[in-house]
C-alpha cells in the first residue's frame, strides 16, 4: 500500500485471513430498481440510500447534514487470491499503481496533495478478496475528491517509470516485515495448505515475481488483470457527505457510470483447505518474539450462509468465554496458559475455519496435547448441555442493544466498512447483520460442532527452541511437521470437571433510558470536587448523542512511581496482576458493552470505564477496592511476571522505525523509561517485594478525573466515592515532568541518537523541536507538517524509492512542538537517507506560499472535526484536563493561532528550526550500531518542566 495515515500506524490487510468473497445471490437481489429500506439503529440519524448505476455499480449514498468531514470508498471484489500463479503480489501492486496518475490527473502526487491541502487522509487495503480504496475529505470539497478517485476506475496511467519504481515499493512492504511473526507464520501455513488452494499464493510480491521477463513486462500483466477484473459491477461505493440524497446522487452519477462494465467470469468451486488425508496434523516453527503459542484450526465448509443464525459466533462466545470455569480459567489455574481466543473467519473457496489460539506458559507448551484433550472436553460438555435456548437468547439480546445504540463511527471508517459489508450481506441488512442473531437452530450449531473433532484438526504451535526442519520460502521461518494422533491423550476426571459453562451474565443492562436531564449551562465539564486538591474532578451530562452510555476516565500520580524506577518496575507488576485477578468477574461485563482498563503510565497509572451506566456502578466498585487493596496470588506471581517480561523484551524487536519512535520520549521525555531499563529492573523483583509495595503504592496519589455522559448528580455522588477510595494520605510529592530543551550540546550539532537491532532494514527518525512551547509555535509546526507532509513522501517514496515507510509525524511531548522525518529503508545507507532529508528540507525551504490559506483551512478541518460518538467527545474534553486548560478551548485557541501565522513568520521558523542543527536530533537504527545508553538528560541540561 503506497498512501501513508498519520504516523503509519494503520497495518496492512495484505494477508487472506478472514476475508469474504461475493455472494451472487445477494448481488443479483440487489439490483432491483426499487428502493430498499436499510435498517439501522434508533440513534442513527443519517440518511441512507442505496442505488445502481448504469454500469452496473452499487453504490450507497449517506447524507449527514452535520458531518465535518466527507468521505468515500470503493471496494473492488478482487483480491490476492486471484493473482495469476506466476505473479504473486499482482493485486496489491495494482492497488499501489491506481494512486500514481490518471489520464484526467496525470501528476502522481494529485490526488494525494488534494486530499492532504484538504484536511483528509486515504489508504487501501489488498486483501484476499477485497481491494478497497477509501479517502476522507473537507466535507465542502468532497466533489473534487470524487472527481480525483473515479478516475483511478476509469483511466489509469501505468506509467511506465512509475510502474519500475513502485515495484521497489512493494518489496520494500515485503522485506519491512521479513521479521514480523504473524506472516511469518501465515507463511508456513501456506506451506502446508492445499496447494491448489487460493489462499496458498505469496499475497505481497517482490521484486522477484513482480520482475519483467523475456516477453512478459509486469505493465502488461497488470493491464491485463485491471481489464480482467476491475469491472463496474463487482464494485461497491460508499459515499458520505453533508449533502442531501439527491445532491449526493448528481455528485456520484456522472463521475462513476464511467467505468466499463467488463466481462468478468466467475467461477465459484470448492476447493479444500486441506489436502484429503493430511489431518490431522501439528506444525511447530520458531518466532522472532519470544512467543508460546498454541492455534487450534479446524477447517469447515463456510457459515456464510448462516450469517442470521450465526452458529459458529455462538461457539465462539463459549469456548471464548473468560469468566469462572471457562477454559480459559482452567489453564490458568493449572499453569498452563495466559490468553485463549475463539471464533470462525471465512477461507475463501467455500470454506471457512474455526481457531482457538491459546497464549502458553512454559509449561502449557510442555502440556499442549493435555490442553488440547480439555479443549475437545469442553466441546462434549457444549454438545451435551451447552446448545441452550437461553444463551442464544442472551447473545441476541447483547447483538440486539448493541444495534440500537450503534454510534456513528468516523466517517472514513464508515464509508470503508459498509463498502466491503455491500458485498457480504443483502443491502437492507449491511449495517444491521454483524449485529443479528436472528434464530437459534439447535441443529444447525450441532452440524458445526459435529466437525470440531480430533481428526479434522490442524495445529500451529509457536515457541522459541522448538525442533525444526524445514524453511519457509518467503519469510525463512524455520518450522518442521509432525504427525499427530486422532485419539486425544487421556487427563485427569478433577481436571476435566473444572471446567464450567457461562453463568446468565448479571452485567445486561436492564435500564437503557437517558436519564433526566440536569440544569447545565455551556458545553464542556464543570469541577465537581478538588477534595483537598488530592482530587480533581470534573463532570458533564451529554444527552446529545442519545445512548444511555458513560465514561469514567482517571489519571492516578503516584509519588515513589515518579521518582523511582524500582516502583515503576513493581506497578507494572502490581496492575499486570490487579488485571489478572478481575478478569473473571470483569469479563462478563464486556460481554455486555461494559469496558475497562487499567494502564501504568510514566508517573502513575490511568483508569478507563465505559459503556452503559446501568451497571457502570458495579463494576467501578470492584475495580477501585482490587486496586486499594490488591488480591495477590502467589501461584499467579510467576507466569504473569514472565509474561510482562516478555512483552518488554518483544517490544525491543518491533520493525525499526517503530522502535526509533518509541526511543524519542525515552530519550526526551522525563520521568520516562525505556522497556529495556523497566524490564532489567522487574526481573529483580520478588513476590515478597511486591507485597510489601502493594500496602504503600497509593500513598501520596493525586487523581484527575472526568466523568461523562448519560449521569446524573446520584450517579456522580456514587462513583466519586468509589474513585476516592483510590486516595492514601501520604507525604511524597509527584515529580514534575520534563521535556528536553535542544540545543543540549550546542558546540557539537546535531546530535545523533544510534539503536541497535535485529533487522536488515535501517531506520532513521529526524525529530524537530520548535523554539518555545508557546501556543504560536505549536501553530507554526502544525503548518511546517501541513505544508512538507505530501511533498516529503512524495520525493522520498515515491520518486526516490527510499522505502515503503515514509512519514512526517507530529511528535507534540507535553507542550512541547516536534516533529519527525521518518524512513525506513532495506536498502539505503543510513548516511544517505540522512543526506536525502535534508537535501529535502534544504531544498523545500523556498516553498512556503504567499498566501497559507489552503494549508490553514486544511489544518483548521483536522484539529475542530466533530466526535461522532460519546468517549470521542469525552477524549477530547479529558486531553484539556490532562493539559490544565479549564476553558476547554484549546483546540479553538490553536486554529486561531494557526490562522494568525503569517507567510514571513513562517518562513523565518522555517530556517530557526529545520535549518538549525541546534533545534535537530537524530535517531538512527541499524544492526551494525551500537546503541546509545547514555541519557542527554543531566543536572545542568535545560528543560521545559510540566504538573
Amino acid at each position: 500500500l503506497p498512501r501513508r495515515l498519520p504516523a503509519l500506524m494503520a497495518l496492512l490487510c495484505v494477508l487472506p485471513v478472514a476475508c469474504t468473497y461475493q455472494d451472487t445471490h445477494y448481488q443479483g437481489a440487489d439490483k432491483s430498481s426499487s428502493v430498499t429500506q436499510i435498517q439501522k439503529g434508533q440513534v442513527d440519524d443519517r440518511v441512507y440510500e442505496h442505488t445502481t448505476l448504469s454500469n452496473g455499480l452499487r453504490v450507497l449514498l449517506i447524507s449527514d447534514t452535520n458531518a465535518d468531514k466527507a468521505a468515500a470508498s470503493l471496494d473492488v471484489h478482487v483480491g490476492s487470491s486471484d493473482d495469476p500463479l506466476d505473479r504473486a503480489g499482482l493485486a496489491h501492486f495494482l492497488e499501489h499503481m491506481l494512486f500514481l496518475g490518471t489520464e484526467k490527473y496525470p501528476d502522481a502526487s494529485e490526488y494525494q496533495a488534494f486530499i492532504s491541502e484538504n484536511g483528509g487522509g486515504l489508504n487501501a487495503y489488498t486483501s484476499a478478496e477485497h481491494t478497497n480504496y477509501f479517502f476522507d475529505i473537507d466535507a465542502n470539497q468532497l466533489a473534487g475528491g470524487l472527481d480525483r478517485f473515479a478516475q483511478f476506475f476509469i483511466a489509469p496511467l501505468f506509467d511506465e517509470f512509475y510502474v519500475d519504481r513502485e515495484r521497489e515499493a512493494v518489496h520494500s512492504e515485503y522485506h519491512s516485515k521479513i521479521k514480523d511473526d504473524y506472516r511469518r507464520g501465515y507463511d508456513v501455513y501456506r506451506h502446508v495448505m492445499n496447494p491448489e488452494h487460493p489462499y496458498s499464493k505469496f499475497s505481497v510480491g517482490s521484486l522477484t515475481t513482480l520482475a519483467d521477463r523475456p516477453d512478459d513486462k509486469v505493465r502488461d500483466d497488470l493491464l491485463d488483470f485491471y481489464h480482467k477484473h476491475y469491472s463496474a459491477d463487482q464494485m461497491t461505493l460508499v459515499v458520505l457527505g453533508k449533502e442531501s440524497i439527491d445532491e449526493l446522487k448528481a455528485l456520484v452519477e456522472p463521475r462513476f457510470s464511467p467505468i466499463p462494465k467488463r466481462p468478468v467470469q466467475e467461477e465459484p468451486t470448492f476447493i479444500p483447505l486441506f489436502m484429503p488425508g493430511s489431518l490431522p496434523m501439528e506444525v511447530v516453527s520458531n518466532p522472532v518474539q519470544d512467543l508460546r503459542q498454541m492455534t487450534m484450526v479446524f477447517p469447515l465448509p463456510s457459515a456464510k450462509a448462516y450469517y442470521q443464525e450465526r452458529p459458529l459466533s455462538y461457539l465462539g462466545s463459549l469456548l471464548g468465554h473468560e469468566g469462572k470455569g471457562s477454559l480459559l480459567s482452567v489453564l490458568k489455574n493449572n499453569g498452563w496458559a495466559e490468553s485463549l481466543s475463539a471464533g470462525s473467519g471465512e477461507a475463501g473457496a467455500g470454506n471457512a475455519t474455526f481457531n482457538i489460539i491459546i497464549t502458553l506458559t512454559d509449561e502449557g507448551l510442555r502440556h499442549r496435547a493435555q490442553i488440547r484433550s480439555l479443549v475437545f472436553h469442553a466441546l462434549d460438555v457444549i454438545r451435551e448441555r451447552g446448545v441452550e435456548q437461553w444463551r442464544y437468547t442472551e447473545e441476541q439480546q447483547l447483538g440486539a442493544i448493541a444495534f440500537q445504540f450503534r454510534e456513528n463511527g468516523r466517517a472514513i471508517s464508515t464509508v470503508r466498512q459498509l463498502a466491503d459489508q455491500m458485498h457480504e450481506y443483502p443491502i437492507a441488512e449491511v449495517i444491521s447483520a454483524p449485529y443479528t442473531y436472528k434464530r437459534f437452530d439447535a441443529k444447525l450449531i450441532h452440524r458445526f460442532l459435529d466437525m470440531l473433532t480430533p481428526d479434522n484438526l490442524y495445529v500451529s504451535t509457536v515457541a522459541p527452541g522448538l525442533e525444526t526442519d524445514r524453511v519457509s520460502r518467503y519469510y525463512s521461518t524455520p518450522f518442521a511437521v509432525r504427525s499427530l494422533s486422532a485419539q486425544p491423550v487421556d487427563i485427569r476426571d478433577a481436571l476435566k470437571a473444572q471446567y464450567q459453562l457461562p453463568e446468565k451474565n448479571i452485567f445486561i443492562p436492564e435500564n437503557i433510558e437517558l436519564l433526566a436531564a440536569l440544569p447545565q449551562t455551556g458545553e464542556p465539564p464543570s469541577l465537581w470536587s478538588t477534595n483537598n486538591n488530592a482530587l480533581e474532578l470534573w463532570t458533564r451530562q451529554d444527552l446529545s448523542f442519545g445512548v444511555p452510555k458513560a465514561d469514567v476516565v482517571l489519571r492516578v500520580k503516584l509519588p515513589e512511581v515518579s521518582q523511582d524506577i524500582r516502583a515503576v518496575a513493581m506497578s507494572h507488576l502490581l496492575i499486570a496482576l490487579v488485571n489478572d485477578s478481575l478478569n473473571e468477574n470483569s469479563y462478563p461485563a464486556s460481554l455486555a458493552g461494559l469496558s475497562y482498563s487499567v494502564s501504568p503510565n510514566s508517573r502513575g497509572f490511568d483508569v478507563s470505564v465505559r459503556g452503559y451506566h446501568h451497571k457502570m456502578g458495579v463494576l467501578l466498585n470492584m475495580l477501585t477496592q482490587r486496586l486499594r487493596t490488591p488480591v495477590l496470588s502467589a501461584s499467579r506471581f510467576d507466569n504473569i511476571k514472565t509474561e510482562l517480561l516478555r512483552d518488554l523484551q518483544n517490544s525491543q524487536k518491533e520493525t525499526p522505525f517503530r522502535q526509533l519512535l518509541g526511543q524519542l520520549p525515552v530519550t526526551l521525555f522525563a520521568p520516562y523509561h525505556s522497556d529495556r531499563l523497566v524490564a532489567k529492573t522487574l526481573a529483580q523483583i520478588t513476590f515478597d517485594d511486591l507485597q510489601a509495595y502493594a500496602k504503600r503504592w497509593l500513598e501520596g496519589s493525586r487523581i484527575q478525573g472526568l466523568f461523562y455522559g448519560n449521569i446524573d448528580q446520584q450517579l456522580i455522588s456514587q462513583w466519586e466515592r468509589d474513585v476516592s477510595r483510590l486516595l492514601v494520605p501520604g507525604e511524597g510529592q509527584v515529580a514534575q515532568s520534563k521535556v528536553l530543551k535542544l540545543p543540549t550540546l550546542s558546540s557539537q550539532p546535531p546530535l545523533t541518537r544510534r539503536l541497535n537491532v535485529d533487522h536488515n532494514d535501517k531506520a532513521v527518525a529526524l525529530y524537530v523541536q520548535g523554539l518555545t512551547d508557546s501556543l504560536e509555535d505549536q501553530a507554526k509546526m502544525v503548518l511546517i507538517r501541513q505544508l512538507l507532509d505530501t511533498s516529503f513522501y512524495n520525493q522520498l517514496r515515491t520518486e526516490q524509492q527510499l522505502g515503503y515507510i515514509v512519514f512526517l509525524t507530529n511528535m507534540r511531548i507535553k507542550e512541547v512542538p516536534g516533529s519527525a522525518f521518518v524512513v525506513q529503508s532495506p536498502s539505503t545507507s543510513l548516511e544517505a537517507i540522512q543526506r536525502s532529508i535534508m537535501d529535502f528540507l534544504n531544498a523545500s525551504q523556498g516553498t512556503v506560499p504567499d498566501d497559507l490559506k489552503r494549508f490553514q483551512d486544511s489544518a483548521a478541518t483536522q484539529l475542530l472535526e466533530k466526535p461522532q460518538q460519546l468517549s470521542a467527545k469525552a477524549r477530547h474534553f479529558w486531553r484539556d484536563i490532562l493539559k490544565g486548560d479549564p476553558s476547554f478551548s484549546y483546540r479553538r485557541r490553536l486554529v486561531d493561532a494557526i490562522y494568525q501565522v503569517s507567510p514571513d513568520d513562517l518562513r523565518a521558523y522555517y530556517q530557526r528550526t529545520l535549518l538549525d542543527n541546534k533545534h535537530l536530533l537524530w535517531f538512527v537504527a541499524d544492526n551494525q550500531v551500537k546503541t546509545d545508553s547514555q541519557p542527554l538528560f543531566t543536572e545542568t541540561t535545560p528543560f521545559y518542566r510540566y504538573p
